[in-house]
């Protein structure tokens, strides 16, 4: 054996040791000879390793010969262990790695291509669609697979046969028989261990193991020991022989493995803590400092000892649970390792410069309700990702300047976007603003902590008193908006510091790559850092500089739009109660939106639905939208409720489908993503509840008796313009469809014999009444007016036929009466109670047959005058 595994303790007391007669020396020698020889041929396997997976870090035989030192270095200079124990932890280690090629599978590279596990890689790869050649692919999924198998494998090849080529003999990797026969499955066993849980290595490994009768009876194996003693040291083997500086540089690593040759390149190996009066814990330490830029390797270099520290305490804890643990099976020296227990406390051995390791992860806080208020759906789904992106950093923005506008007297903050050009294809954007600010504490916990908002937290009442019994309402409630910055961005930083600290305060949490691994840490904004603001999120997105200036409104639609950037964040901040500038690199600073509480005049008013509804992009000031806005803009009116504006817009007049385009929006919080927008029943914007976390818009915040106020001074608006009946139609359709009462400039549309459609008012319908019913074309499924037919005119009787579908077309009835009081026939019977008289109703079936089915008639009649 080599003088590098003799010299360590486990050897020098177990089969290195002189035995006690001859008889033992004698079965020694032939375990010294059967592990030797066994070494040599393991080494021409593993050798095959590296040829196959460069990217792989040292698994050859100097790997396995180094777990002898590390194994002892953990159990201790007197550790127990008899010869044939040391034989079997010694084939263990030989085998634990070996079949990581394929060399190592009957069959070869065809038949671990031919396993599930393969088929799932390969399935799993090609489902990712980036393009690689084949031969890539499979050579991505030759790794998986065997790094999944390697430990299974490992049950079989100790006593696994080579056939021998041109007439030659088999071949095994543990030549003696008698000990392979014996022996060549336990060691296969043990060997596949090392990649169980420490509960399965109880579970399925006996607890004893006796000697063959020609061998000594002492030499009961204890295989729960050795499997403890092989995983420990195996998880311990992490410094920089596992990745040698001259192996390092030949073969240019990248990526994942890059980090994992760097971290081991860069630990010394382990030794006893020195400062552990009792010799107990081990200690990791790296010869160089990792920078900022060396993160990643650090955070490998972390996990890699939280793992050695783990294996340590569930191996002891199993040995200590054991009745052997008082007699040849006790527990290892070593019991912990230090500075396992925070990333703060190994930067002390485990060397940082510039950049502090925290503990800060992304997690799940409270996933019961997340789960519940996403409702079981996905959270954004389909739509511009840029501009959701966009809209949940600013209200988060929009937060903390309300929060501190809430404890700080006379104080009016403002958000800033800032855009620069970072390369050819990608841009760099800041949003910048100067609310309260956050805490290192913050950073770590609430902002990390997905599913919790800050503002629902306790956090929130120990650093900024007063805040929840204030009147300060945030917009973000459930905890999840931060992260769909990680849609568009390939590169995230936050930078902050509560409002009152100062610039040394500054605490910066970096992803440098997305969402995939730990944040980083830092003090410190640096010489960027602005001192009027509090706090700075910086993303990364792969678009060029052009692109994000001019965004693409009805992509891949017949007609796309470029809309400004300026214009694009108006239409986003319609409803914002926060001002917003835009500074694009090589232009001045512009005004994106004014606190929508400022909106007071008729040129604001202008400027603001201009902006909003890109009436100044969509070219020709004759173009359709333009052109109804210029028209229409100064019959905009504010909403107010408790105190603030909930709503600004003016009734639009038309029928659906106009082709009109981007008038109408929905907001929550002052901010919407839906850049993309119709004309629906009103100019402008009106705010919303959340339904969701996606939020998707609910009920109107302003209640109706408020919205009706705003309804009644837009029709009045109308009349006092001299608007046409059929703009006033359609008027109270919209108002309909906003569940708002049209009943006083309600009309009825009527088909006569001719099939002419005629808009009458009430007393001309009522006088038709008096002498007349009045049927109605009824789908009998939903009980509406039937809209999808051309112009019917039944019975030769003048017939109410809305011109469109929405919400006046209701014909349901409850306890007798029009169940929807908005609907043509709840205005018709209102109206109809005014006179001081009331309809009755009655169906008949199967007035007409249809591609759509058979369709009833519901008569509307005056009912007789009790005499």
């Amino acid at each position: 054996m080599t003088p590098y595994i003799e010299a360590t303790s486990l050897w020098k007391n177990s089969i290195g040791l002189a035995g006690p007669d001859h008889e033992s020396d004698q079965k020694k020698e032939i375990l010294r000879a059967t592990i030797s020889r066994f070494r040599n041929n393991v080494s021409a396997l593993t050798s095959r390793i590296a040829t196959q997976f460069p990217e792989l870090t040292i698994h050859d035989v100097t790997h396995l010969d180094a777990l002898w030192e590390t194994a002892s270095l953990i159990a201790g200079p007197t550790y127990p262990l008899n010869a044939m124990e040391a034989f079997v932890l010694g084939g263990a280690i030989l085998l634990h790695d070996a079949a990581h090629c394929s060399e190592a599978y009957d069959g070869g590279i065809a038949a671990v291509r031919d396993t599930v596990v393969w088929k799932d890689a390969y399935a799993a790869e090609i489902s990712k669609g980036n393009g690689a050649i084949q031969e890539q692919i499979q050579k991505s999924c030759d790794f998986a697979a065997m790094r999944s198998l390697h430990a299974r494998q490992a049950e079989v090849l100790g006593v696994r046969e080579w056939p021998g080529n041109n007439g030659m003999l088999s071949f095994f990797l543990i030549e003696d028989p008698e000990l392979r026969s014996r022996y060549g499955s336990l060691i296969g066993q043990i060997a596949a261990s090392h990649n169980w849980s420490i509960e399965d290595v109880k579970r399925k490994l006996p607890p004893q193991f006796n000697p063959p009768g020609t061998w000594p009876i002492g030499w009961i194996v204890d295989p729960i020991k050795i499997a403890c003693l092989l995983r420990c040291a195996d998880a311990a083997h992490i410094d920089e022989r596992r990745a040698p500086d001259f192996l390092f540089s030949l073969t240019r690593q990248s990526g994942v493995s890059l980090n994992h040759w760097k971290a081991q390149n860069w630990l010394g190996r382990a030794s006893v803590d020195t400062s552990d009066s009792s010799n107990s814990s081990l200690l990791i330490t790296s010869m160089s400092s990792f920078h900022p830029e060396d993160a990643k390797a650090w955070w490998v270099a972390y996990d890699a000892i939280v793992l050695i520290d783990s294996e340590i305490k569930s191996s002891n804890d199993l040995l200590a649970s054991r009745p052997q643990c008082e007699g040849e099976s006790p527990q290892f020296r070593m019991r912990k390792v230090t500075g396992a227990e925070s990333p703060l406390e190994l930067s002390r051995s485990v060397r940082t410069q510039d950049w502090t390791p925290t503990a800060a992860k992304i997690h799940v806080g409270n996933l019961e309700k997340l789960v519940n208020d996403l409702g079981g759906k996905q959270l954004y789904g389909e739509g511009d990702n840029f501009a959701i992106v966009i809209r949940e950093l600013i209200q988060n923005a929009r937060d903390a300047i309300r929060a501190r506008m809430a404890i700080a007297a006379n104080f009016n903050g403002r958000i800033l976007i800032k855009v620069a050009r970072k390369s050819e294809s990608k841009t760099v954007i800041e949003i910048w603003d100067d609310g309260v600010g956050m805490s290192q504490r913050t950073m770590v916990g609430s902002l990390l902590d997905f599913g919790t908002s800050f503002w629902a937290s306790d956090l929130v009442q120990s650093e900024f008193p007063g805040l929840r019994s204030s009147n300060f309402k945030p917009v973000g409630r459930f905890g999840i908006g931060f992260y769909s910055v990680f849609m568009v961005a390939s590169e995230v930083s936050v930078l902050s510091r509560l409002y009152s600290d100062g610039i040394s305060d500054v605490t910066k949490l970096n992803f440098p790559d997305g969402l995939t691994l730990r944040p980083i840490l830092s003090k410190g904004g640096g010489d960027g850092f602005d001192a009027a603001f509090s706090t700075r999120v910086c993303i990364t997105v792969d678009e060029p500089i052009e692109a994000v200036k001019d965004r693409l409104i009805n992509k891949g639609q017949p007609i796309e739009l470029r809309v400004p950037l300026k214009n694009y964040l108006a239409a986003i901040t319609v409803g914002l109660d926060v001002s917003v500038a835009l500074q694009i690199e090589g232009e001045s600073q512009r005004q994106v939106h004014e606190n929508i509480n400022s909106l007071r005049s008729q040129d604001k008013v202008r400027e603001w639905i201009i902006d909003m509804t890109f009436s100044d992009v969509l070219g020709s000031p004759v173009d359709a939208s333009a052109k109804y806005v210029c028209e229409n803009f100064e019959r905009i009116r504010c909403i107010e409720f408790e105190g603030r504006i909930v709503g600004c817009a003016a009734l639009i007049d038309l029928p659906p489908h106009n082709g009109l385009k981007y008038l109408t929006t929905d907001a929550i919080g002052g901010l919407t993503n839906n850049t993309n927008r119709g004309a629906g029943g009103y100019l402008g914007y009106f705010e919303n509840q959340p339904t969701s976390a996606k939020r998707d818009s609910g009920t109107k915040v302003a209640p109706t008796g408020v919205l009706q106020a705003w309804a009644n001074e837009q029709i009045l608006i109308l009349r006092q313009k001299n608007a046409s009946q059929e703009q006033l139609y359609w008027a109270a359709s919209n108002l309909s469809n906003l569940e708002l009462d049209p009943i006083e400039i309600i009309s009825f549309p009527l088909v006569y014999p001719d099939f002419t459609v005629v808009l009458k008012t009430f007393d001309e319908i009522f006088d038709i009444l008096v002498s007349s019913p009045i049927p109605s074309l009824m789908n009998r499924q939903c009980n509406f007016s039937e809209t999808n037919l051309g112009f019917v005119c039944i019975d030769g009787l003048p017939t109410l036929r809305p011109l469109s579908a929405g919400n006046l077309i209701h014909l349901e009835l409850e306890n007798g009466h029009p169940k929807y009081p908005w609907s043509l026939l709840g205005c018709l019977a209102r109206l109809v109670s005014r006179r001081g008289r009331e309809l009755e109703y009655e169906v008949k079936p199967n007035v007409l047959t249809t591609f759509i089915g058979v369709l009833d008639a519901f008569v509307i009649k005056l009912k007789p005058v009790q005499a």
